[in-house]
């Protein structure tokens, strides 16, 4: 939930940015029985932001199947483990890159969400844009 926050705080820092967030839940912990309720779902009020209830972790199983299929392109010496699951993870996508059998690999990806927002603004400031603001 820290990560939500996270993220609506990194999009604050970008309000004429084009960007759009995906914020997808998946039942993790054993507390995880249901989909996130209103209160959770509010961490994360931007408009460009959309949130999903994954209860299959199918996008943690399609990340997995990418790493495996190439673990080079995801900048891993092999590919997560089979039974990894994939989660309290940010991944930046500049435009342009489709989904087709597997996903892609992010041009940038970190993990807990919230330790990882100084790599994720470092990299939204690569990407062509307007700039944060000061």
């Amino acid at each position: 939930m820290r990560g939500a926050s996270a993220l609506e705080a990194v999009l604050a820092d970008h309000p004429a940015r084009e960007i759009r967030a995906f914020v997808v839940w998946e039942p993790v912990l054993w507390t995880d029985v249901a989909p996130p309720r209103d209160g959770v779902l509010a961490l994360l009020q931007d408009a460009r932001g959309r949130q999903y209830w994954d209860p299959d972790k199918l996008l943690s199983s399609a990340w997995v199947a990418a790493t495996q299929a190439a673990p080079g392109a995801w900048n891993l010496e092999q590919g997560l483990s089979a039974d990894t699951v994939v989660w309290d993870v940010v991944a930046l996508y500049p435009p342009g890159p489709r989904w087709e059998q597997h996903p892609p690999a992010p041009q940038f990806a970190g993990y807990p969400v919230v330790d990882a927002l100084d790599g994720l603004r470092r990299e939204l400031g690569t990407l062509v844009g307007s700039p944060p603001r000061p």
